[in-house]
């Protein structure tokens, strides 16, 4: 086996977005079209390896370098044997290549029926985290759940302060304090500084202040909501929602998703979609009662450098 740099990413990512469950392994021109649109608005770099056996290429990984000082793998699902040991092996030899580099982390997914991307990653030294559920919602039409969206009889009303640089601390302390004691994969927060959590967010999509909110209660920040429109497709994302450890099991949750529904009404989105940590059951129900239906079920990996 020769691994081999590959510049073509339109061949990369045929292999990479491939359904696993689908007998041809290729992705369809939507998903395509859609992932090159994301990449160019993030204006992301990225590097691709390949190995050929004759002319045929066996194995595939394709490394997107993230703000925030994290990488993120992409894997090709193998074939058969020959192909699944092509892509463990590379998998192995370009993790190393890119640990030397200092990342905070490298982070990978997986679909549950995805095994030979599943093995890779194992033989390249990363582990699985957890898994992460996706959901949607819809955004026209009167609001889901709306008896859970309306905040607790008696509770103080919410002031909303959308994100400017003279902003930026407030966020960041909001962003630290939130994290706390955070049933969302946890385990990343001691990899990286708050500073590479904000970046990371901001670069999560389409980006828009207006859609970037803190929550105040009597001028001190309680919580924050972060959305973004997803590039190439007609939804937002709601990026990041917490609500700082004094704050919790008051309805402020609530309040925060009702909020997201209307950046993506301001974001012209006709539907959200929102990721947790199944092990997060307070957030699952939560996002039930709000109108949240599961999308797409993923493994998340992770390799930290040391």
């Amino acid at each position: 086996m020769e691994p081999h740099p590959c510049d073509d990413l339109p061949a990369l990512l045929q292999h990479v977005l491939a359904d696993p469950a689908a007998s041809r392994r290729r992705a369809d021109r939507q998903q395509l079209t859609a992932f090159r649109e994301y990449i160019r608005h993030c204006e992301l770099e990225w590097e691709g390896w390949c190995v050929r056996r004759g002319r045929r290429r066996t194995a595939h990984v394709l490394a997107l370098f993230l703000p925030g000082n994290v990488t993120f793998l992409m894997l090709g699902e193998p074939l058969g044997p020959q192909q699944t040991d092509d892509q463990c092996r590379l998998t192995a030899w370009v993790t190393q290549r890119l640990v030397a580099r200092r990342p905070y982390y490298l982070q990978s997914l997986a679909e549950p029926q995805a095994v030979g991307r599943q093995a890779a990653l194992a033989a390249a030294g990363f582990r699985r985290l957890t898994d992460l559920q996706y959901m949607q919602r819809g955004v026209l039409g009167p609001e889901p759940g709306a008896m859970f969206a309306a905040p607790p009889r008696g509770a103080p009303p919410i002031e909303w302060r959308s994100y400017e640089p003279q902003a930026r601390a407030d966020f960041l302390d909001v962003l630290e304090q939130t994290g706390r004691d955070s049933q969302d994969c946890p385990e990343l927060n001691s990899l990286r500084p708050v500073e590479a959590t904000f970046e990371s967010h901001r670069a999560a999509g389409r980006f828009d202040p207006r859609c970037w909110e803190l929550a105040l209660v009597e001028g001190h920040p309680v919580g924050c909501v972060l959305s973004a429109g997803v590039v190439g497709t007609p939804l937002s994302e709601v990026v990041y929602v917490g609500v700082v450890p004094g704050w919790r099991r008051r309805g402020l949750g609530r309040a925060l998703l009702a909020r997201s529904r209307h950046h993506a009404r301001v974001l012209g989105a006709a539907g959200q979609i929102i990721v947790y940590d199944v092990r997060n059951a307070p957030a699952r129900q939560l996002y039930e009662r709000v109108g949240f239906v599961p999308l797409t079920l993923y493994q998340a990996w992770v390799r930290s450098p040391g």
